[in-house]
C-alpha cells in the first residue's frame, strides 16, 4: 500500500512537472498587463439636441487612440479573470452634410474573463497562445467642445453607461513571466447614451490593439 501510495506521488509528480513545462503560466498567479491601439468608430445614428429638436443625423468620427492596463489572475484550466481600466478618444468628423467639430471621450472600468488556448496540451509545442475574452463594466462617456457648422455650441456634457466587450487574438509567451499580443475588441454600451449634442445613441468601437502582460 505504501510502495503503490508513494510511485502514485512520484508519477503525479512527473506530470506535474512535465505540465509546467510546458505551460511557462501554469504556475503563475497575478499579472499586470498593458495595451494601446487604434479606436474605430462606426457612423452612429443619433438625434440631435439643442436647436435641431431631436432631427435625425448620422456622426462620423476618425480612428483615435485607445489605452489601457488591467491587473488579474491565472486560474485553472487555461481560464484568466482581471479588472481592466481603458480610455478611448475620436475626434468628430460630420453629423449628416453638416460639419461637427469636437470629440467623444470614454473612460472604462471593466471585469473581464480570458481562454487561453495553450497549444502544448494538444501535442503542439510553441509558445504562440490564442485567447478569447468576454467583459461587462461602466463607462463614462464624455462629449468635449461640441460645434455644428462651426455655428452651432452645445455645451459640454457627460453620461454614465453599462457596457460589454468581446475580445480575441494571438499572445506569445517570451518567457515563464512575459508575454505579448496583438488583438482585437469590440466595444458597445448596453444602453443609450444622452448628453447635450446627441440623444439615445450606442456608443461602440472597434480597437486593434497590442499589449504586454508581466505574470508575477
Amino acid at each position: 500500500m505504501i510502495r503503490t501510495t508513494l510511485a502514485a506521488i512520484t508519477l503525479l509528480s512527473v506530470m506535474t512537472a512535465v505540465a509546467h513545462a510546458d505551460d511557462p503560466a501554469a504556475d503563475r498567479g497575478l499579472y499586470f498587463q498593458l495595451f494601446g491601439g487604434v479606436n474605430l468608430v462606426p457612423n452612429t445614428d443619433v438625434e440631435v439636441g439643442g436647436v435641431f429638436g431631436g432631427a435625425d443625423g448620422d456622426v462620423t468620427a476618425d480612428p483615435g487612440p485607445l489605452a489601457g492596463a488591467a491587473v488579474g489572475f491565472h486560474l485553472p484550466l487555461n481560464f484568466r479573470l482581471e479588472g481592466e481600466f481603458s480610455y478611448r478618444t475620436n475626434g468628430f468628423d460630420d453629423i449628416g452634410a453638416l460639419k461637427l467639430d469636437g470629440d467623444v471621450d470614454s473612460y472604462t472600468f471593466t471585469t473581464n474573463a480570458f481562454y487561453d488556448f495553450r497549444l502544448t496540451e494538444i501535442g503542439v509545442r510553441s509558445t504562440a497562445v490564442p485567447y478569447i475574452g468576454l467583459g461587462v463594466g461602466y463607462s463614462i462617456v464624455d462629449i468635449n467642445d461640441p460645434q455644428i457648422a462651426g455655428a452651432f455650441e452645445f455645451e459640454d456634457d457627460s453620461d454614465g453607461v453599462f457596457m460589454g466587450q468581446v475580445m480575441a487574438g494571438l499572445g506569445m509567451d517570451l518567457s515563464d513571466h512575459w508575454n505579448v499580443r496583438l488583438g482585437y475588441r469590440y466595444f458597445r454600451s448596453l444602453e443609450d447614451v444622452n448628453t447635450d449634442l446627441a440623444e439615445n445613441f450606442v456608443l461602440e468601437g472597434h480597437g486593434v490593439e497590442a499589449g504586454i502582460r508581466y505574470s508575477f
